[in-house]
C-alpha cells in the first residue's frame, strides 16, 4: 500500500466487514489491515460509488448520507485533521 508521502507499507490481510449504522447495514469488502497504519482509514469514492451514498463535508464534521432517502447514516467529527 502506497501512503501519501510515497512510503510503501505492507498489507498482512484483507477481508470484509460489516459497518452497521441506525438506518441499514453496509457490507465493506477488501478491508486491508496495514499495521503499521493506527488510525481507521475509509476510501470516499468506494463508499459513494459502490454503496449508493454520499458524503458530505463541513468544517468540523461529515456525514455518510443514503443517496435514495438522504438519511445520515454515519456521522463522523475531525480528529487531528482527519474526519
Amino acid at each position: 500500500l502506497t501512503v501519501g508521502n510515497g512510503e510503501k507499507l505492507k498489507i498482512l490481510a484483507s477481508g470484509s466487514t460489516i459497518l452497521n449504522t441506525n438506518q441499514k447495514r453496509l457490507n465493506l469488502h477488501e478491508m486491508l489491515y496495514v499495521s503499521e497504519i493506527t488510525k481507521n482509514l475509509l476510501s470516499v469514492s468506494k463508499l459513494t460509488t459502490e454503496k449508493n451514498n454520499f458524503v458530505e463535508f463541513h468544517s468540523n464534521h461529515c456525514f455518510v448520507k443514503d443517496k435514495v432517502t438522504w438519511r445520515v447514516l454515519v456521522q463522523g467529527t475531525i480528529n487531528d485533521g482527519l474526519y
